[in-house]
């Protein structure tokens, strides 16, 4: 088993190779169609670090501009370097109830005209998928592949980037218009669907263990730029103010009224104190 495992990692490494984004946009043939490697896991084990973002996305069903779908996501970093074993990854999911699962591992460090496809020991629903940027972009606007029936059971994990990268990633998919946002609707204090579907996916991942994945969790120490598609640079002037405020408590509103001023019918109708 040991030795299968060193073969299967050998084999991946050898599909991946250095690769600067330069070399990629200069000397990458797009037309030409990658190889695909598939193997079969007997203890795979990939990696998750503080460089990279794991997300879930979900299409938002309010339309804020034409011809745009919009993408809400739900990202975690981790503070830390961790291993992940497929095999012991589907094993949790299958306590969880969860029958399928797609990672998406998107890596410019890998060979342009390779792509990565490990599929679980026991079940072949469960897929580990490394590829580079732009092979992932042409994946997501293949013409027979619906992103919707297939997002529903996919964690992306994007290495070495910020979120601005991300969203240039995920800017055209089914060759429509997206923009990926962060979400802010009227139940967003609700645990929302893509909410628990993170959450559980980060637990399988990281076997139950509520304070392993408390202290993982870099939510409080993120750098703007991975989670902010843009940076606000501005002198804030500090301003003193000398006047008092002084709270006027209102504890009586008018049920209705015809005046246009509303605001001058509101001080002079309700009762106020202070």
């Amino acid at each position: 088993m040991l030795i299968t495992q060193l073969v299967l990692r050998s084999k991946l490494n050898n599909i991946r190779r250095n690769f600067t984004q330069t070399s990629l946009d200069n000397n990458t043939d797009i037309t030409q169609k990658p190889i695909l490697h598939e193997y079969v896991s007997d203890n795979f084990e990939f990696s998750l670090g503080i460089s990279d973002t794991i997300l879930t996305l979900t299409a938002n069903k309010s339309k804020f501009k034409e011809n745009t779908i919009t993408l809400i996501n739900k990202m975690f970093i981790t503070r830390e370097l961790i291993n992940i074993n497929i095999d012991t990854l589907n094993t949790s999911l299958y306590a969880m109830n969860v029958e399928k699962l797609f990672i998406f591992v998107v890596n410019d460090n890998i060979d342009a005209n390779m792509i990565a496809r490990i599929t679980a020991k026991n079940n072949p629903n469960v897929i580990y998928i490394e590829l580079n940027t732009v092979n992932f972009i042409n994946f997501l606007n293949e013409k027979d592949r619906n992103f919707l029936d297939y997002n529903k059971h996919s964690i992306y994990i994007i290495r070495n980037d910020n979120f601005r990268k991300i969203k240039n990633i995920f800017s055209r998919i089914s060759n429509c218009n997206v923009n990926i946002g962060r979400g802010g609707s009227q139940k967003s204090h609700g645990l929302s669907p893509l909410d628990l579907r993170l959450s559980s996916y980060i637990m399988a991942m990281l076997n139950f263990d509520y304070k392993d994945i408390s202290s993982l969790n870099f939510f409080d120490y993120m750098d703007k730029d991975r989670y902010l598609s843009w940076m606000v640079r501005t002198n804030f002037k500090k301003v003193s103010l000398y006047k008092e405020y002084k709270p006027m408590v209102i504890n009586k509103m008018p049920y209705y009224c015809t005046n246009k001023n509303l605001g001058q019918y509101y001080l002079e109708c309700a009762k106020i104190e202070g």
